[in-house]
């Protein structure tokens, strides 16, 4: 069977290209909101490093997470945990 056949790749992949997408627009969006909110290169330095920090705070502990659980489940909570930390930005921001 090639992969193009496989339902459940397509469907994974589709999911993860969708969520790819929604992470690269917020990333550019947040980025452009510090510029055009201070005009400072600085804070949008500042920005893009207090987005870095946490994942890379994060990641040892994703690890063991992804390993003891149903990754399905994982995937979708941190989805669902993502979407909901954008919707707190977008609401705060104004």
């Amino acid at each position: 069977m090639s992969i193009r056949n496989d339902r459940d790749f397509l469907r994974i992949w589709s999911g993860q290209v969708v969520s790819n997408l929604g992470d690269g627009v917020h990333r550019v969006a947040v980025l452009w909101w510090a510029n055009q909110a201070t005009g400072s290169s600085t804070a949008v330095v500042a920005v893009a490093l207090a987005a870095s920090i946490p994942l890379l705070a994060m990641a040892p502990v994703a690890g063991v997470v992804v390993d003891r659980h149903d990754r399905r489940h994982v995937m979708i909570a941190s989805d669902l945990v993502r979407l909901a930390a954008a919707a707190a930005f977008a609401a705060l921001a104004g």
